[in-house]
């Protein structure tokens, strides 16, 4: 008889196993620059499959490919965590697929890897249009090859009801707020009552994170470090509520407001992911020491209260005219043995620099393939 797993999950987990999915679509889409980013001199070409797939059927407009990245219900952020869940449920076959690939060079295509996962980024596509009715048989004429059940998946025939995008579809139900008062699980497959506690902090949690930066990816955010590694008084202290609740203070007042000057603390300012001034504390401190590193978009400190303010420094400052509570950051970490000791870890929002910033490496990769194959 099947049983639930019953072990705590964290956070932690999660961003582990949702590592591993970013790592597996990497090299899917593009094996050189995955042994390129682990320093193997290995010269593999790119797979080809995904964009022979996207080949095939009709073109579609920039505007259609802009609806679909923009919607967040049924669009690319759907349908990319259908697609974890099918990684989830059917990681160890995926992988041996690939490595028999690999080894008898039979299947360049490696089409049994990318048709689950191109079957799940667009299997919602039409919905993305604004079709309802038969939005998944039509899908045929613009995406045809997907899995079988991908064109009947809004009312599977009975042999398809637990297939992989079907149950996989099924888990992302719990993207809805209200989805615990209408779910039927005896309808949700085995995968989802065995590891339904990490189902469940997926979607408590680590979900919003993932959504918040996809739907804010071309904003601006801001990112402070706890300073406690080189302000020996900050440590052992703890941001309890609010973020920062200790800071380094400027005695100048950042060239702003030397009477005030309590009220100030440094910030950088850019666009994700990590790659430009948002790494420059990453540079500094070293992954044995802790870090807590809080990232917001400037909007939101914006609408709780705060200015953004331009300083004397090459970094702007953030006046804090109100405290900003712990749960409207995102907190990072690189080393979960070191890291985030200075915050209450597993009630706030957390992801790993690495995934957040392969998330947006992912991305760009998935992007720029549908617009060289299938936008006209």
């Amino acid at each position: 008889m099947l049983k639930p797993d019953i072990k705590e999950v964290t956070d932690f987990d999660v961003d582990e196993k949702f590592s591993s999915y970013l790592d597996f679509i990497e090299f899917v889409f593009c094996p050189r620059g995955w042994y390129e980013s682990i320093d193997d001199k290995k010269n593999w070409h790119h797979s080809g499959g995904f964009s022979f797939l996207l080949n095939k059927g009709k073109k579609i407009s920039r505007e259609e490919f802009l609806s679909w990245k923009n919607d967040i219900e049924h669009g690319f952020f759907h349908g990319f965590l259908v697609g974890f869940w099918i990684f989830c449920q059917s990681r160890n076959d995926l992988l041996k697929h690939l490595e028999k690939d690999k080894q008898r060079q039979k299947d360049r295509l490696n089409f049994h890897v990318v048709r689950p996962i191109y079957s799940a980024f667009f299997h919602d596509f039409l919905k993305c249009l604004g079709q309802k009715e038969n939005h998944d048989k039509d899908l045929f004429h613009v995406f045809p090859d997907c899995l079988p059940e991908t064109y009947v998946h809004e009312n599977p025939v009975e042999s398809m009801k637990n297939s992989l995008l079907v149950s996989s579809d099924r888990i992302e139900l719990n993207r809805f707020p209200d989805a615990s008062e209408w779910i039927d699980n005896s309808k949700m497959g085995s995968y989802h009552f065995k590891k339904n506690l990490f189902v469940r902090r997926f979607y408590d949690s680590y979900r919003k994170v993932l959504e918040r930066l996809y739907v804010n990816r071309d904003s601006l955010w801001l990112s402070h470090v706890s300073e406690e590694f080189f302000e020996p008084k900050f440590i052992g202290l703890k941001h309890q509520k609010f973020y920062p609740e200790f800071h380094w203070v400027s005695q100048d007042g950042f060239g702003i407001d030397e009477e005030n000057k309590s009220l100030y603390y440094s910030v950088y300012c850019d666009y994700l992911p990590l790659d430009g001034c948002h790494r420059h504390v990453l540079k500094i401190i070293n992954d044995k020491q802790s870090l807590t590193y809080g990232l917001i978009e400037k909007s939101r400190i914006e609408a709780n209260g705060c200015s953004v303010l331009v300083s004397d420094r090459d970094h702007a400052v953030v006046c804090k005219n109100k405290n900003v509570l712990n749960k409207e950051w995102i907190f990072l970490y690189r080393n979960k043995k070191f890291d985030l000791k200075q915050i209450d870890a597993q009630n706030n929002s957390v992801i790993s620099v690495n995934n957040l910033n392969n998330f947006f490496k992912v991305m760009r990769l998935i992007f720029g393939k549908i617009e060289a194959h299938k936008v006209a």
